[in-house]
């Protein structure tokens, strides 16, 4: 038998879990776009300054051609970037969606500590864990990709000054 104190203690903390969740899923809402389209802007951006540069080196002499040829890897590793940024977009939508149907496979109860896992709620919050970790790890990749497309571009940035230096 469940008396008046404890329903209402558990009404209080049900009330406290529902707004925990909120007030985290908004959170994590809020920065994971943030985030995301820090990452999508700065590959992208890197994409289209790239293309930039590539349409003004280009003439009709052969060499330019050569010297736009080199910008493709760094080019693609920063496509690669913005690809990867987008996924991360989509698995952290994933992510957000489990971890609100994890909280709401918690069931209420009028005992102390007012809520229980059911049978569902650890296969879901290993499965929320394992998308978790997946989409920093593709966020993370995203990051790399800027790097390694910021140091092949001042590569060959670099390749293109030798060659102005000995008049090629």
């Amino acid at each position: 038998m469940v008396n008046q104190q404890d329903k209402e203690h558990a009404i209080r903390r049900h009330d406290e879990n529902r707004a925990y969740i909120t007030w985290s899923n908004e959170s994590a809402v809020s920065l994971v776009q943030s985030t995301l389209k820090g990452l999508l802007l700065v590959n992208g951006g890197a994409v289209v300054a790239l293309l930039g540069f590539a349409a003004s080196i280009v003439d009709d002499q052969q060499q330019s051609f050569l010297a736009v040829a080199t910008l493709t890897q760094p080019l693609r590793m920063f496509a690669f970037g913005v690809g990867t940024a987008i996924s991360a977009l989509a698995l952290a939508y994933i992510v957000l969606y489990l971890q609100a149907v994890t909280a709401a496979s918690n069931m209420h109860t009028w005992n102390h500590p007012y809520t229980e896992k059911t049978d569902r709620t650890p296969r879901l919050e290993r499965l929320e864990k394992f998308f978790h970790l997946f989409a920093m790890l593709v966020a993370l990749s995203s990051i790399v990709f800027f790097f390694v497309g910021v140091v092949e571009i001042s590569t060959v940035f670099s390749s293109f000054g030798a060659r102005n230096e000995i008049g090629v």
